[in-house]
Formats: structure tokens, C-alpha cells, sequence
């Protein structure tokens, strides 16, 4: 049990500065003691102080062990403790941190005028290389329509970026083929509208959460970020959440 292992510890601690240390300076003090006060530990009442002597010094000895022994003990336990979280903070820095922009037309007449006022990037901006990145689809608000993103085998470092593919389908709908899905792609930025209009008309700004999920090596991760359309500025923001 690990309690008992921590009291054995101590316990060898406490023994190596009693015996080791306390003992043996305490012991040549009443050595010499005699020869300091020799009326006080000479005759039958010199052997009854001198017993008493011992007893006073060796309950000493084993409290300031004692203590020692404590402070030797709590001294290696915040040690470790400290070890175990500059191991986990170097495991947490080395773990990959991603990074996503959206690069986003603002107001209503840039966004008519752009063929797709919308383009989502991705980078890796510390950490290990991140592998096997998909996303977790996302709702408009009324649940009609789902953003749907395309995976990443794998991301490159800061700054080159990554693009993220996303189609806007409508909920439910059958999967398209691939060559359906191409017909499709010259109405994405009208199916992108269709998307942010089903939503309740008394908010201002729509708030989307991104989850992307991807491999630590052979660990599962993931990192969530808020993809936020603002009306009034009628432009896309995205940040990560913390």
C-alpha cells in the first residue's frame, strides 16, 4: 500500500538522523557532561540523572528526527509533485494546437458579389503533426440544413495553411454522388444563405461550434472552436475554445 511505503520511508528517514546524527552528538554532550558538573552525575543520585539524562535526551533526539525526517519526506513528495506537472506541461506542450481563419467577405454586397464569401483555412501552430483530421458536422440553428467538411490526412506547421472543403446539405437528404455533389457546387454559396436564414430572426449573431478531431500519433484528440456569423457586420469570425 502506498501509505505504507511513504511510512517506511519515513520511518528509515527518522532512524538514519536519530541513530546517524542526533544520537551520536547527544552522546558525547553527556559524556563530557560528568566532567562539566561532576556533583551533579557522581554517587547514587549521579546515576538516577545521568538515566534520566539519556531518557530527556534520546525523547530529543527522536522528536528532532522526527522532524527532520518530515520536512526530508515533504520536501520529496513537492519535488515529485513538481516533476509530475513539468512533465505534464511538456506532454501539453508537445501535444499539437491547431489553428483555423475564416477568411470571410463583409457586409451584404461584398458577399453577392464573391462567388464564395466564405473559406475556412487550417494550420498547426505547435506541438506534434497532427494526422487523420475530420470534423464533426454542423447544424443550423432550426435543424434544417448541416456544414459538412471535408477530412485532412494531415496539416502543415504555421504559417502555410491547409483549406477545408464544406458543402451545406439539407437534413436527412440521401448522400449524393460524387457527380451530383459537383452539380451542386455553383449553389453552395446560395445553400451557405439557406443555412444562416434558418436560424430565429431575433439573433444577432449565430454561433456554430467547430470540433475537429484528430490523432496524437496512435492518441485521439480534439479541439473545439466557435464559428460565428455576425449579421451586423454580416461577416463569418471563428475562435478556439478554451
Amino acid at each position: 500500500m502506498e501509505w505504507f511505503g511513504d511510512f517506511g520511508w519515513f520511518l528509515r528517514d527518522m532512524y538514519r538522523h536519530w541513530v546517524g546524527k542526533l544520537t551520536a552528538t547527544l552522546s558525547i554532550l553527556l559524556a563530557i557532561s560528568p566532567l562539566v558538573r561532576p556533583d551533579f552525575f557522581s554517587g547514587n543520585k549521579g546515576l538516577i540523572h545521568t538515566q534520566w539524562a539519556w531518557w530527556i535526551a534520546s525523547a530529543f533526539a527522536f522528536f528532532i528526527a522526527s522532524r527532520l525526517a518530515w520536512d526530508e519526506q515533504r520536501t520529496k513528495r513537492i519535488e515529485a509533485e513538481q516533476r509530475a506537472v513539468n512533465a505534464e506541461k511538456k506532454l501539453e506542450d508537445e501535444r499539437p494546437k491547431l489553428g483555423i481563419t475564416a477568411h470571410s467577405t463583409e457586409g451584404p454586397k461584398a458577399w453577392e458579389q464573391h462567388p464564395m464569401p466564405l473559406v475556412l483555412t487550417i494550420q498547426r501552430l505547435g506541438g506534434r503533426i497532427p494526422t487523420g483530421i475530420r470534423f464533426d458536422p454542423v447544424s443550423s440553428k432550426n435543424g434544417r440544413y448541416l456544414l459538412q467538411f471535408d477530412p485532412l490526412a494531415h496539416i502543415y506547421s504555421s504559417p502555410q495553411e491547409s483549406g477545408i472543403g464544406f458543402e451545406v446539405i439539407e437534413n436527412g437528404a440521401p448522400q449524393l454522388s460524387a457527380s451530383d455533389w459537383e452539380k451542386t457546387r455553383p449553389y453552395q454559396k446560395e445553400l451557405l444563405g439557406l443555412f444562416l436564414d434558418n436560424s430565429p430572426m431575433e439573433l444577432i449573431t449565430l454561433d456554430y461550434i467547430l470540433t475537429a478531431h484528430f490523432l496524437d500519433g496512435t492518441e485521439s484528440r480534439d479541439q473545439r472552436f466557435t464559428l460565428t456569423f455576425d449579421k451586423q457586420r454580416w461577416r463569418f469570425l471563428i475562435n478556439p475554445q478554451v
